[in-house]
């Protein structure tokens, strides 16, 4: 860990902790400490504050077929969980909708079901894998109505529409079709394969390389996380827009175990 002064004009006068390895002050509140470092650095780092009041409809679903293993399985969901921490989650502001597929197409949330992270978090971690086959066209087909008014949706306020597909196999059904009736919603999105994946069919839902993330197996989905939150690297002030709850405090112990981002920092 590292403690020093940041230069005049970045964080004038200021000692800051960016990459401690020790627990928070004693007696100051996890909370509070660290939107008092976010927002001390939001004001430095001069970004917009507009940033604060970020909105997204973002909707996950979740392959659920039998070629995905009890333990991958799990991998998926505390995957997703993480995700979901990265946003802050509320009807004002990102909205949360959430199902599985398999053969058959399973809802779980729509968009104005819950209210808070705890609730989300709670229903994904109780989730239960059904297994069967991957039709994935399908699924597709069956999240149309997750982007309407009535389930919470508020595309008609042009606020961001995004579904995130989790997937570990080739689909049994047509995708391309499915696809391009969500995108012409107005919806992006975004494909995580994982293991031998038919990358030509997952750039056919996509449309865009760049919303296309694949790994090797589950256990490596820790390692493309911060770049699907962000939802591609952008500039550093939509970065902090878009992911605020990684703004300087990774975890609620303090510890960035990260050289890159430290250094990063560093030069700031």
């Amino acid at each position: 860990g590292h403690l020093f002064t940041m230069p005049y004009g970045r964080l004038p006068g200021e000692v800051f902790l960016a990459c401690p390895n020790r627990r928070r002050p004693q007696g100051r509140p996890r909370t509070h400490w660290r939107d008092y470092v976010s927002r001390l650095a939001r004001e430095r780092l001069g970004v917009p504050l507009e940033c604060e009041k970020q909105q997204a409809d973002l909707v996950f679903l979740l392959d659920q077929s039998g070629s995905i293993v009890q333990k991958d399985y799990k991998i998926m969901k505390n995957f997703t969980v993480e995700l979901v921490q990265r946003f802050n989650i509320s009807q004002d502001k990102v909205r949360v909708g959430l199902a599985q597929f398999s053969s058959t197409f399973q809802h779980q949330l729509y968009l104005n079901d819950l209210d808070s992270e705890k609730e989300v978090v709670k229903h994904i971690l109780n989730l239960v894998q059904l297994g069967g086959g991957t039709n994935i066209g399908h699924a597709l087909n069956s999240l149309q109505e997750y982007f309407t008014a009535k389930r919470g949706s508020r595309r008609d306020q042009e606020i961001s529409q995004n579904l995130v597909l989790i997937t570990d196999g080739d689909s049994q059904d047509a995708v391309e079709d499915a696809a391009a009736r969500l995108r012409t919603m107005g919806v992006e999105i975004f494909v995580i394969g994982v293991g031998h994946v038919h990358k030509l069919e997952l750039l056919q839902i996509t449309k865009n390389p760049e919303r296309l993330f694949t790994v090797n197996d589950f256990g490596s989905l820790e390692t493309i996380k911060t770049k699907v939150s962000s939802f591609a690297p952008p500039p550093l002030h939509h970065f902090l827009c878009s992911s605020p709850s990684l703004l300087l405090l990774l975890s609620t112990s303090f510890y960035c175990n990260s050289p890159v981002l430290c250094q990063s920092w560093r030069s700031l």
